[in-house]
């Protein structure tokens, strides 16, 4: 069973930023994030001396698939040195690399769970004490699990009535309030195919989590 320890697992007092990066290792994907895109994204090279956590968890047909933390804590810049700080930020960019070089295998797999593994990574975010919280979910969002998003029905279901659907997922787990976390759902189509079933089920988990206070970002690019 995969294992998500609430909270930071650092030293809240000395992290500023977390984020929780999903990866859907059932698919091929065409986009996914890298350690470069990430350190960058967050703003590393304007200060270095932040604290950032990352989880890396990577999504499958079971619960037990991969996961990886990653932090560099926050330092004071007016006590701090600065040679030995630049290594520790370089080292958090090779460690953030390494956990996700597995991305590479992506596609071999059957079917994921995708619901469970979302709700987890956001339980763990609202128990953290940083002061932005980012869940970032490299996925379909096509879900094989109690609820099967394959099936035309279920489809069909998420259209006309999606409350139906969001009952019966927070049955399978609760997600707390989200008031200050941001998910973006970062995917790249294959085809035009693919195009509304996408579309669908993004705007439902919009409408899912937006409902409990988060803010939803559906793009193809991490630009906090």
């Amino acid at each position: 069973m995969m294992s998500i320890s609430l909270g930071c697992g650092t030293d809240p007092t000395l992290i500023d930023k977390a984020i929780t990066i999903a990866i859907d290792r059932t698919d091929p994907l065409l986009l996914y994030p890298n350690a470069e895109a990430i350190s960058a994204q967050l703003g590393l090279k304007q200060d270095m001396w932040q604290g950032i956590e990352v989880m890396v968890i990577f999504m499958q047909d079971t619960d037990s698939g991969e996961s990886k933390r990653i932090t560099l804590a926050r330092e004071s810049k007016w006590t701090g040195n600065t040679t030995i700080r630049k290594a520790k930020v370089e080292q958090f960019k090779k460690e953030l690399g390494v956990a996700l070089a597995p991305i590479k295998r992506s596609g071999s797999l059957g079917h994921s769970i995708i619901y469970r593994n979302i709700a987890k990574g956001l339980t763990a975010l609202a128990a953290c004490q940083a002061t932005k919280k980012y869940l970032l979910v490299y996925s379909d969002l096509m879900e094989n699990d109690q609820l099967n998003f394959y099936k035309p029905y279920t489809i069909d279901r998420i259209r006309k009535d999606p409350d139906s659907v969001r009952q019966r997922l927070e049955q399978i787990a609760a997600i707390p309030d989200l008031s200050d976390i941001q998910v973006w759902l970062l995917y790249q189509l294959p085809s035009y195919e693919a195009n509304n079933s996408y579309r669908d089920v993004a705007h439902f988990y919009t409408q899912l989590l937006e409902a409990k206070g988060a803010v939803l970002h559906i793009e193809n690019t991490f630009n906090p």
